[in-house]
């Protein structure tokens, strides 16, 4: 068994293990942690490129943009999620990184997502450095050769965009080769206007599929004429020319226009100290989705929420045994997790945490399949467990004011429930006396609410108070008039 700390903070650990089929194997792991230093990276361009242009990097650890996961053309990185250099007056650009003692990383300077745009040899293969993180502060000085992978040469995609396309996001270029990629953040010439260049790799390229959207979510935001994950986009048929041309975006699907708000007078109600007004975030969740958190939080701010509650997720990949655990599919790590809530409680926020389990299907199919005997409910409750104080002890360090446990995904392990075993009560009462003990703040149980009729679990008087989940129908039509079904 080995044990790697995506963002190299903790040295490698490796043990054997002897795994018991059907059955939960306990492994007592114990990690040194490494100590930090500045890494104050400074890098010169090549000649023959505006020293203007935003440089990237990007590595094989976390702070470097590695999210660990599959994305959107077999990439492991976004390049809106990238930490960008800084241009000293001299052209060259500087970027400090806080990096562990010990990290052997390898990295690579971009104008793109580290494929697209990367630097090269002078021979025209991609060049990946290498540094071994020494004990002390340090500086290291690199050159890059060249942007190009052959022939000095470029594509240029020049778009103007809608007069009412908000002036703080980005509009970003997805390509496609064999499928579609990653977004590549472009470059702002003046307001509802940006262009990028293709330098590399454009060797063997003959026709390439692209499209613009917003933000980098693609597939959601996109040109009205390009919208959803199964279109297939513009061609540029790059033996012929090396640019469609000025293009211009008429409208963003999904789009309506901003409409003046009409508030109606009225005199406000009083509210005590315990009404609480902010926003929940879903439990989805996409790496690129990091460097966007800031502007929504800061918007939330700005309408006067006072609360944000945030849902890291882990995933039921088993159910005979039951086994929860994390993933990075589409679930935010430890990292993520500290700029979230730093970014949130920077703005005077209070932060809850409302961890929940996911799956590949849906809870009530997940629920069909297992025996629900003994044996089987006991690793149920032991996994929900693990899960449930890992994130106790997450929000004792992070300071988070209120832990929120229970769910839909709960519902049939609770007391009274047809298909929850007879020492439920005391095998919640129990776990949540060990939250306790891990949690200092507030603990509240969500509950979907079904009816004034339905029952409550016995063991609420454990808890702080209730989360009430309260989801209504939008129509009571299967297909309503103006419905459109999201591609």
């Amino acid at each position: 068994m080995s044990v790697y700390a995506p963002d190299g903070n903790y040295v490698p650990f490796q043990q054997q293990a002897d795994i018991a089929p059907q059955a939960t194997t306990p492994v007592f792991v114990q990690l040194q942690a490494r100590p930090t230093v500045a890494v104050t990276f400074i890098v010169t361009p090549p000649p023959d490129i505006p020293a203007t242009f935003p440089i990237r990097m990007v590595g094989n650890l976390r702070p470097l943009g590695n999210t660990f996961t599959d994305l959107q053309g077999g990439m492991s990185h976004t390049a809106i999620a990238l930490p960008s250099t800084h241009t000293l007056p001299d052209g060259r650009h500087t970027l400090t990184l806080h990096l562990p003692v010990g990290a052997d990383l390898h990295y690579r300077y971009t104008l793109g997502d580290g494929y697209w745009n990367a630097e090269h040899n002078a021979d025209g293969t991609f060049r990946t450095r290498r540094l071994l993180v020494p004990d002390h502060d340090a500086t290291i000085q690199d050159t890059i050769t060249t942007w190009y992978d052959g022939p000095p040469g470029y594509l240029t995609f020049d778009v103007r965009t809608p007069p009412e396309t908000p002036a703080d996001e980005t509009v970003t270029l997805q390509l496609s080769l064999f499928g579609w990629m990653e977004p590549l953040p472009m470059w702002q010439v003046e307001p509802n206007h940006w262009t990028y260049f293709i330098f590399s790799p454009r060797q063997g390229l003959e026709t390439l599929h692209y499209r613009y959207c917003r933000n980098a979510q693609c597939g959601l935001l996109d040109a009205a004429d390009t919208p959803g994950t199964l279109a297939t986009g513009h061609v540029l048929d790059v033996r012929q020319a090396s640019t469609p041309g000025h293009e211009t975006i008429t409208t963003w699907q999904w789009w309506q226009s901003a409409r003046e708000d009409r508030m109606p007078e009225f005199e406000p109600a009083s509210r005590g100290p315990y009404f609480a007004t902010g926003l929940a975030f879903t439990p989805a969740y996409h790496p690129s989705w990091t460097a966007l958190y800031p502007q929504a939080l800061e918007r939330a701010a700005q309408d006067n929420a006072r609360w944000v509650v945030f849902s890291p997720t882990w995933r039921f990949t088993h159910n005979q045994p039951p086994v929860l655990e994390p993933h990075t599919e589409d679930g935010f790590d430890r990292a993520a997790w500290k700029t979230l809530n730093f970014e949130a409680q920077s703005r005077g926020m209070h932060v809850a945490l409302y961890p929940q389990p996911q799956a590949p299907v849906s809870a009530t199919q997940w629920w069909q399949s297992p025996p629900l005997d003994e044996t089987w409910w006991s690793l149920w409750f032991e996994t929900y467990r693990r899960f449930a104080l890992h994130h106790a002890y997450l929000a004792e360090q992070s300071g988070v004011q209120t832990l929120i446990l229970g769910g839909p995904w709960t519902s049939p392990a609770l007391p009274g429930s047809p298909q929850a075993p007879p020492d439920a009560e005391a095998r919640w009462r129990s776990l949540l006396e060990e939250v306790r003990a891990a949690y200092t703040g507030e603990v509240r149980w969500a509950l979907p609410y079904a009816s004034p009729e339905s029952p409550l679990p016995p063991f609420l008087d454990a808890v702080d108070g209730v989360y009430i989940l309260w989801s209504l129908p939008l129509t009571d039509k299967q297909t309503p008039p103006g419905w459109r079904t999201l591609s």
